[in-house]
């Protein structure tokens, strides 16, 4: 057994700090009895799972009795999971408990890549599917349900190719260790991202307790009202890079707002944020590579730089203002550890192979209840929604509430009806009934005058209370209105919410997710008129354009093609990213000031030098197959040699196989192809080959390649990887000679 149970007194101290630590909107979405049960829950696994027991109160309360994970949706699921999972880890030591647990989740849901809303643990329990940071909610609430310690860890963006990623880690009773979400292993401290991970800038793990906002620890920054603990170390070498903070007279500036940024998506995107203290001085943990910096003054005063934390410690900071015009860098991403870990033993190897099958043949034999048709408004509701919605039980009174706005369709255009009008999700808030208790708290002159002018309902709403905190939780309307304020993000989804119960088509905007509204044949901004038009064109890459102090690209261009629309005035950056095999880029970025008017921006990349296009990767040992059997790797691969990993029948393949036909290389070229497939085209020099399913994967992502992306192409020479590529690639061939030319 665990610890003794529970006095009323005890369960009503942690209650409150519970209560104390929510985010603001969390008490009116969900109310203290589903708080009070979720802890009840914890109290249980308290009393029934020794190592649970053993935990001081801070470990337990922050990492097994706090409910929330993420930004996810809250829905009961503890006690489910507890009663699924304590057969399975009877009699287990914790570690082979977390192993257990792990598999669990596992079998119950796998990887697709989704929408950014975070599903609650018990909808990817139905479902089958999230993505990682879904994944990373199931399997935490999974191991707290059964008293283990257990936090989400991110790394916000990667540095050396455009993702993210987020994994698991979980106390073992004497250290924290890491595992990746419903992706067993053999053992602990091992996962796919490892690589990657030694190759951060940031990692962090976020936890909804109160603290100062005024920090110096450079392993603690505060941002959206969270506190965030720097991880890094632990997976990245590491260094605390100190900015200085000054005004034009090079006077010291204290509280300003220090937003550290990698290249990511082609654009600046966070990955974390300080304030300076009274001397200017802000520090942070950060991986060795690049960052770029921007600073916002108190007063409106703002700067930027960019550093390499690889060779620098202390930078400043003049607060000038953003510079406009053009310029191009080399943004230089960490190098990172060079040895993969340890090989797997080969009874390690089968037991893996055995679990990742197990888990797949439960999830393909789950019994996933069956959706019962609806009516046909039901249906005409539920075709407006995203998949993931549609894929779990959608609450009936929600469908009803909605197919009631089928009275105004033929008011408005196809595509403004059904998502601007029809559908019930607005954003990322919960899915809930709110159109009636909306409408009916609605007095009959504020009905009239919404009606009449929606700019009003802003006005309405500009009497709420703005809380500028936990930004990246969306509350639902009714919360919304319950609290008289919240973040910005709830506001816009009430905006949008009390127009559509009204009649009046709404949405939030494409480009920054601001609320708009369809007045007059058109969706105008409840922000006030947007009057700069500006086309974009991008040449051969991607192009993005982000507010200049903004947190994501608001139009992302793609080559060839040009973009036209209308923007509110300001200071606006378009940035085209290269990224060199080695995971750096090149960058060219303008920066501009539109007005009212009419505006165009034509952008690239710049062109790498031939000996940017290689790497230096060791690959580790692997099998290969032909018709004189198995192989061994290091054996196999001497001299330079062409390894493609095919997907036959697959347009990226074909493409490729045309290529290698027109250019053919002085090299050794290997077709690795999965047994049982047909012929492959011939190539000149080419031999056909088999290899164990997951090897793709392994060195996919050894070279930091996409590791689900086929073909995979990677140029070696002596079983060392120079230049790696994935899926299809315009000119690949020719950029294979030309590699080839300038090595050999």
């Amino acid at each position: 057994m665990g610890g003794a149970a529970v006095t009323a007194g005890e369960e009503n101290r942690l209650l409150q700090r519970i209560l104390d630590a929510l985010p603001p909107s969390d008490r009116a979405e969900y109310g203290e009895d589903f708080f009070r049960e979720e802890l009840r829950q914890a109290l249980i696994a308290r009393e029934t799972f020794p190592w649970c027991g053993e935990l001081e109160e801070e470990l337990f309360f922050r990492f097994v009795a706090y409910p929330r994970i993420n930004d996810e949706l809250l829905e009961p699921c503890r006690e489910a999971f507890r009663l699924a999972l304590t057969p399975r880890i009877r009699g287990k030591t914790l570690p082979q408990a977390i192993l257990e647990v792990n598999q669990w989740c596992a079998e119950q849901a796998t990887y697709r890549s989704t929408d950014q809303r975070t599903s609650s643990a018990m909808e990817v329990y139905r479902r089958g599917w999230g993505r990682c940071g879904e994944e990373t909610v199931l399997a935490v609430n999974a191991l707290r349900s059964v008293g283990i310690a257990a936090r989400q860890v991110y790394c916000p963006w990667w540095s050396h190719c455009d993702d993210n990623h987020a994994w698991v880690e979980v106390y073992d009773g004497e250290n924290w260790r890491f595992m990746g979400a419903c992706e067993p292993e053999p053992v602990l401290d091992r996962g796919w991202f490892q690589l990657a991970a030694s190759r951060a800038m940031m990692v962090h793990s976020r936890e909804f307790v109160p603290a100062p906002e005024d920090s110096e620890d450079p392993d603690t920054y505060f941002r959206h009202g969270l506190v965030y603990r720097v991880r890094t170390a632990r997976y990245a070498s590491t260094r605390v890079l100190t900015v200085r903070v000054t005004d034009a007279q090079g006077r010291p500036v204290s509280r300003a707002k220090v937003v550290y940024s990698v290249a990511n998506l082609g654009a600046w995107l966070p990955i974390g944020e300080k304030r300076t203290d009274d001397q200017g001085l802000a520090r942070l943990r950060l991986g060795l590579g690049g960052v770029h910096i921007r600073c916002y003054c108190p007063e409106g005063d703002l700067g930027e730089a960019v550093f390499d934390t690889a060779s620098v410690s202390f930078g400043e900071i003049c607060l000038t203002g953003p510079k406009l015009g053009e310029r191009a860098l080399l943004f230089p991403a960490p190098v990172g550890n060079a040895q993969p870990p340890e090989p797997l033993s080969d009874a390690q190897r089968a037991a893996r192979r055995a679990a990742w099958a197990q888990a797949a043949d439960c999830r393909s034999k789950a019994i996933r209840p069956p959706r019962v048709p609806g009516s046909d408004a039901d249906e005409r509701v539920l075709s407006t929604l995203p998949e993931k919605d549609r894929a779990v039980p959608v609450d009936p009174l929600v469908l009803a509430e909605a197919a009631e706005a089928l009275s105004w369709e033929d008011r408005f255009p196809e595509p403004v009806f059904s998502q601007g009008l029809l559908c019930p999700r607005i954003g990322r808030e919960p899915l809930r009934p709110w159109r009636r208790a909306l409408r009916d708290g609605l007095t009959l002159n504020q009905r009239r005058r919404f009606q009449a002018d929606p700019r009003e309902i802003g006005v309405w709403l500009d009497t709420f209370r703005v809380v500028d905190s936990h930004s990246t939780l969306t509350a639902s309307p009714l919360a919304t209105l319950a609290g008289k304020g919240g973040n910005p993000a709830s506001l816009a989804v009430l905006f949008c919410a009390v127009c559509r119960c009204l009649g009046v088509p709404a949405r939030l905007s494409p480009l920054d997710e601001s609320p708009e509204y369809y007045w007059d044949g058109a969706y105008r901004s409840a922000s006030g008129p947007r009057t700069a038009r500006l086309t974009l064109e991008a040449q051969a890459q991607p192009v993005t354009l982000s507010k200049w102090d903004g947190e994501a690209p608001l139009v992302t261009v793609e080559p060839g093609k040009t973009w036209t629309g209308l923007l509110l005035a300001g200071r606006y950056r378009a940035m085209a990213a290269a990224r060199l095999p080695n995971g750096d880029q090149l960058l060219r970025e303008r920066t501009v000031e539109l007005k009212d008017g009419e505006y165009r921006l034509t952008l690239s990349a710049p062109q790498p030098a031939r000996d940017q296009l290689t790497i230096s990767r060791p690959l580790p040992a692997f099998r290969l197959k032909d018709e004189g059997g198995w192989r061994d790797s290091r054996r196999l691969l001497t001299g330079w040699q062409l390894l493609c990993f095919l997907e036959p029948g697959r347009e990226p393949t074909e493409h490729l196989l045309l290529e290698l036909m027109e250019n053919p290389l002085p090299c050794r070229v290997l077709l690795i192809a999965p047994e049982g497939t047909g012929p492959i085209p011939r190539c000149p020099g080419a031999e056909r080959w088999t290899a164990d399913p997951e090897t793709p994967e392994i060195l996919a992502r050894n070279v930091f390649a996409p590791p689900d992306l086929l073909p995979l192409s990677l140029l070696c020479r002596d079983g060392v990887c120079r230049f790696a590529a994935a899926g299809y690639n315009v000119g690949i061939g020719k950029l294979f000679k030309s590699v080839l030319r300038e090595k050999r």
